[in-house]
This record gives structure tokens, sequence and C-alpha cells, in this order.
């Protein structure tokens, strides 16, 4: 097929995606909880406050999407919103991701049906809802993408040793992305020393060793001496050297929902080809199993596994897709039927999994963040569970007492009451409800230290005399709690204006009930 056929056929494709991005009218949402915590130190940062979580304190890594926090920090520093800012950085990934898969399309043998039905599959997937959410997924995932594709230009090409430099380059800005990316790294390296010849392997071991030994060590040692610890605060939170088996389940089923055409693809090519192609497999299993090692929390529409959707879609043998669906005839409308019914599957099933009501196009968190922003030059305080809306929309000194944000809290686990009383919040919310003794005992090990961290803000609340505001939710068992300071001087407009609020729950957008 000509080149410029395919290169028509992905540009209607992008066209489309385009008309169906800005239909849909979801790049106004409200953040979703977990990305307004980037935004708040973003914030910060791009005001010249350094890398803080609440500003005049000392820096916390709980941001950990490094060269996104900088670009995007940059982009507010020179006058552009901070949700702009996040959606320019998305789309223009997401876009970059899809012109590198042209690049790499244009050269199999892969018809306009294919073409179309594959680039919709990414220009419309799941990765706009994670961006819409103001996620940074599709930043990261198009360092992977570029990292890989130069990672495959040595395995198969006669590589000079610019390919060298610029695959290790292109890993150091992966790393920089995400902490993981430093992983999938390693992972590729390893596809290199298994699948190519001394000569290949010792250029790209020296290129390698030369970047990460001088740019990445160095980077590392000033975030250790910046941050005071190694990894990120979250790791401290989520992982703790433990492995999360339903962690590894929601990787594995993410991964496959993520990448399923290309994954079918990479099976038959699997079963045609062997041992080779299941080295370039590395990258990916190796990218689906490492999340045993971290709990699933904050994993919004599969935004850890997406990336690894740039590992499959990249560079697949050419005589695969001469024998898929081979029952059909290429010239008949019933293989295009065909392919075109498969695209349609695919995508309704993508879509199912992340439904619009997971796009955040309300949250009484920012309704109340809001309220809260009044007060801001007040000096008042906030605890809470809810370390994004309420924070980033308020702007108020806050604790967040999980510990994502908090280095305290984070290496001296778990919460106690001292470190709350030292604190003295004006508000506090957090999030919970009734739970019976029988759901109790099937908690997991974050369900547990979850609870544990509830019964003792709940004794400090107990303890201090402090009065609730609200409990709004959808049912007693899953609740947000709002409590004050009586002794706040602004206590009594706060609690009127926060009980006469519509409260839109985060999952549904529909007005929540106040279960005081």
């Amino acid at each position: 097929m000509k080149l410029e056929s395919k290169r028509i056929a992905f540009f209607l494709s992008f066209l489309f995606s385009i008309f169906y991005i800005f239909q849909l009218d979801i790049l106004l949402n409200v953040p979703a909880e977990d990305a307004a915590i980037l935004m708040r130190y973003a914030q910060n940062l791009g005001e010249g406050e350094g890398i803080v979580w609440n500003q005049g304190k000392s820096p916390v890594d709980g941001a950990t999407d490094f060269l996104f926090l900088v670009c995007l920090s940059s982009l507010y520093r020179i006058g552009f919103s901070l949700s702009l800012g996040v959606q320019i950085l998305c789309f223009l990934s997401h876009f970059g991701f899809a012109a590198l898969l042209l690049h790499h399309w244009s050269k199999t043998e892969t018809d306009l049906s294919w073409i179309i039905v594959l680039s919709l599959f990414i220009l419309i997937g799941r990765g706009v809802y994670i961006s819409a959410s103001y996620f940074g997924t599709a930043f990261f995932t198009f360092w992977v993408a570029l990292s890989w594709s130069n990672c495959l230009r040595i395995i198969n090409i006669k590589a000079n040793r610019w390919h060298y430099w610029w695959f290790s380059i292109s890993c150091l800005l992966m790393g920089l992305a995400r902490p993981e990316g430093v992983i999938l790294s390693v992972l590729m390296l390893i596809t290199i020393i298994t699948t190519q010849e001394k000569e290949q392997i010792i250029a790209s071991l020296t290129s390698y060793v030369y970047v990460f030994g001088s740019l990445g060590v160095g980077y590392f040692i000033l975030r250790w001496y910046y941050f005071g610890y190694p990894l990120p605060n979250p790791y401290y939170v989520k992982g703790g050297g433990l492995i999360y088996w339903e962690s590894l389940r929601a990787s594995i089923l993410h991964a496959i929902a993520a990448t399923l055409p290309f994954l079918v693809i990479h099976l038959i090519i699997l079963i045609q080809v062997g041992k080779t192609a299941l080295l370039k497999m590395i990258p990916f299993i190796g990218g689906v199993l490492m999340w045993m090692f971290l709990s699933n929390e904050m994993n919004f529409g599969g935004r850890f596994q997406y990336p690894l959707l740039a590992l499959l879609a990249i560079g697949w043998e050419d005589k695969v897709d001469k024998q898929f669906l081979s029952p059909f005839n290429r010239k008949t409308i019933l293989y295009h039927f065909s392919v075109y019914l498969l695209g349609g599957l695919m995508l309704y099933f993508q879509h199912g999994r992340l439904s619009e009501r997971q796009l955040h196009q309300s949250d009484g968190r920012e309704s109340v963040g809001k309220i809260l922003a009044q007060f801001s030059d007040q000096n008042y305080k906030l605890a809470t569970t809810e370390a994004g809306l309420l924070p980033f929309y308020s702007g108020w000194p806050t604790m967040d007492t999980w510990g994502l944000n908090d280095q305290y809290i984070a290496h001296n686990p778990p919460l106690n009451t001292q470190y709350l009383i030292e604190w003295q919040p004006d508000i506090v919310c957090y999030h919970g409800g009734r739970i019976s003794e029988k759901a109790a005992l099937k908690l997991d090990i974050q369900g547990k230290k979850w609870q544990q961290m509830l019964d003792t803000i709940q004794h400090f609340l107990d303890q201090q005399n402090y009065c609730l505001i609200s409990a709004y939710g959808k049912d007693s068992s899953d609740l947000h709690f709002y409590y004050i300071n009586p002794q706040n001087p602004d206590s009594e407009l706060l609690t009127h204006a926060i009980r006469t609020i519509d409260y839109r729950w985060f999952e549904s957008g529909e007005i929540s009930r106040d279960f005081r």
C-alpha cells in the first residue's frame, strides 16, 4: 500500500478524534482527586516556592511525575492556567504518540482498514479519558513510546552510534517523567542484551552507563539531598516492601483492556516466531508485574498500565497482518466489515470499562474547596484524607493524613493523635462510613491501615470536641465527613456555607444527602 494512502487514512482518523473529543465536552472537567495533588505542587513550584506541599515548609516528593511537574509549572509561570497547562501537555503528548505510531506503521503492510481501526483505538481510547481527568499519563506514555522506538531501531536495523545515545537519553527522560520509567528502561536494555550480538550489546551498555551513571546518578543524588529520602514519598505509603496480589490482578486486567488488539497481534507473533518475539515482550511483561509491589489505590482507569500500550502498538511483524483474519479475502466486503465490527467491539469494551460517570464533571470537594478559599488569608489549617481537590482549590495549609504528601506520616506510620494536636486543624475532612465487623475482617492491608487512620482521626475529634458540619454521601457506608474546630472565629460562617451547598458525589455527579 502506498505511504500516502496510509497518511491520509491516519489523518482522517486524527480529524475524527479531534471532533469526537470536543463533542464529548469533557475538557473542562473538575480534576480527578489525585490529579489535583500534582497541580498543587506545580502551582507552588511555579510561584517560586520549590517542590513543596505547603508553602514555606520543607520539600516533599509527593508529585512523582517530575518532568511533567517541571513542564507544567513552567507553563503556569509564563501565564497559562494550571488546567489549560495540563491539557496542552497531555494532548500534545497524546497526538505525539500517535505520530510515532504512524511513522512505524507506514513501514508495514497493514491495510487501510486496520490503520483506521487501530489508530482510532488509540486516538479516542482511554488515554483521552485519563487526560481529561488531568493526569499526566499521556506525557509519560509519549516518552515510553519514544524510548521503545529507539530500542527497536537498535534491534531491527543496523544502528549507528547515535542510535545508542538517543536510546539512552530518551530512557533517562522516561525515568524523569515517572520513576517506573527507570524500571522500563532496564527491561528495554535487557531486551537488547538478549537479542543482539556482542557489538550492539557493548555499544548499548556503554551509552546507557554513561548517561545514567552521570546525569541519572547526579539527579538521584540531588533529589535525595533536596527531599531527604531516596524514593518518592508515596512509595513508603503504598509499597513498604510488601507484595500486593490484588494489585497484580488489577494490573493484568488493566493491561489487557488497554492493549487488547495489539496483545492479540503479539500473541499471534509469539506463535509464529517464538523465542525472539517473547524476548521483545520483556518490557511489557515486566511492566505488568512491577505493580505487584505497590497497592492499587489511585489507579484511575488503569492509568498505571496505560503506557504499556506503547510497548505493543509499535513494531509488530509485517507477516502477521497478512495472516490476520485469514479466512476472509481482503478484497471482499465481508473482510472489511469484519475488521470494522471487531474495531467497534474493541472500542465498546474499552469505553465500557471507563464510563462517563468516572469523569469528574462536578465534585462536592471542589465546591467546599472554593468556599474555604474565601478564608485563605486567615491562615486556617486543614487536615484531610482527601488531599486533592480540597487543598488545591482552598489554598489552605494542609495535613495529608494518609501520608502521601506528608513525610512525617509516611516515615513514622501510623498517624498519631499527638501529630494532629500539634497541627491543630480548623477543618477536618475524612472519607469513611459505617463498616460491619464482617466487612472489617475482609479488609486488605491498605484497608486496615485506612481504618486505623480513621479511628485515630475520630478519637482526636472526640477528644478535642470538634463539631460535625456535615456527612455527605450516597449511603451511610460511604461518606465525606466535615468537622470544624468550635474555637475558629469563622466557625458559624463556614458551617452554614458548607451545609447549604449542593454537594455532588464524585462517582456519579448526583447531589448527595447529608447524613449528619
